[in-house]
C-alpha cells in the first residue's frame, strides 16, 4: 500500500512536490526511502495527515480510507513494542 501511494504521489506532481517540501526528502532518495524500513509507517502517517489526499488515494486504490487508518495504527502499535 505505502508504494501504491508514492506511485499514487509521482503521478500527482502538486502532491509529490508537497510530500517531497514536508518529508525533506530529494527526489533522488526515494528508491533508498522505499528500502527504509521505517517507510511503510511514514508513508501511511503521511497519507493520514492530509484528509484530502487520504480520500483521493483510497479511491483510486477502491479501499476504504479507515482501512487505511487502521494499517497506520497497527504499525504505530506494532512498532511500539507494546503488546
Amino acid at each position: 500500500m505505502a508504494l501504491d501511494a508514492l506511485m499514487y504521489l509521482a503521478n500527482h506532481e502538486e502532491e509529490m512536490d508537497r510530500f517531497l517540501a514536508e518529508t525533506g526528502s530529494d527526489p533522488a532518495d526515494l528508491r533508498k526511502m522505499t528500502n527504509d524500513s521505517g517507510f511503510v509507517a511514514a508513508m501511511l502517517d503521511y497519507l493520514c495527515s492530509h484528509e484530502s489526499l487520504l480520500v483521493a488515494f483510497a479511491a483510486a486504490q477502491a479501499v476504504d480510507p479507515v482501512a487505511i487508518e487502521t494499517a497506520r495504527q497497527f504499525l504505530a502499535h506494532d512498532s511500539s513494542g507494546d503488546f
